[in-house]
């Protein structure tokens, strides 16, 4: 059994944005809620989510890792 399956969802989405934001061993590292925008729009190759009601969130989320 693959270990990452039995993380929980958000976890394994946390470690995938780290990853996509080239997150090390470098030390801590501010997070931006515009940069992790940006990087999914490009990697999703649209600006088009749906609408805004992850921005919220998002930016939520950012604080408390920040």
């Amino acid at each position: 059994m693959d270990s990452n399956l039995s993380r929980p969802v958000w976890l394994r989405a946390f470690n995938r944005a780290a990853r996509a934001l080239r997150m090390d061993a470098r030390g801590p590292m501010a997070v931006d809620a515009d940069a992790i925008e940006r990087r999914a729009m490009r990697l999703a190759g649209t600006d088009d989510f749906g609408g805004d009601d992850y921005r919220e969130p998002l930016e939520r989320l950012v604080a408390e890792a920040n």
